[in-house]
């Protein structure tokens, strides 16, 4: 958590689940991933839930190291009908106010629904 002028602001990072067939295994060895959807929405549960002792966001930010296939020429409900991690990114907890991808180098900035709640996010 970070606190902005008066604001604190949490930011939940997850990596995508092909890092164990990106990177050195030497480098990972002893790690496990999960399904960074499950990470987000758990950690942003601790950080709304009302107890200081596992620290408390007014905002919260998830960034992934994984992202939409194509960018720019696409839109969000194309992305999300082409299933993969992407799409598994509609399921982030309404608690999250912003999600910010990487990995796959596209270029776009789309609203993404939230659940049932009538709102969107960045």
């Amino acid at each position: 958590t970070f606190d902005v002028a008066g604001v604190t602001v949490g930011v939940i990072g997850a990596v995508t689940q092909e890092t164990p067939s990106l990177v050195s295994p030497s480098g990972i060895s002893g790690l496990d991933f999960g399904d960074p959807v499950a990470a987000v929405n758990r950690v942003a549960a601790q950080l709304t839930d009302g107890d200081p002792s596992n620290g408390e966001a007014d905002v919260i930010v998830a960034t992934f190291h994984a992202g939409a296939v194509q960018g720019t020429g696409s839109n969000y409900a194309a992305e999300i009908a082409k299933g993969g991690e992407f799409a598994k990114m509609a399921n982030i907890s309404p608690d999250v106010d912003a999600i910010f991808n990487g990995h796959t180098h596209q270029v776009y900035a789309w609203d993404q629904p939230v659940g049932t709640t009538g709102r969107s996010r960045p």
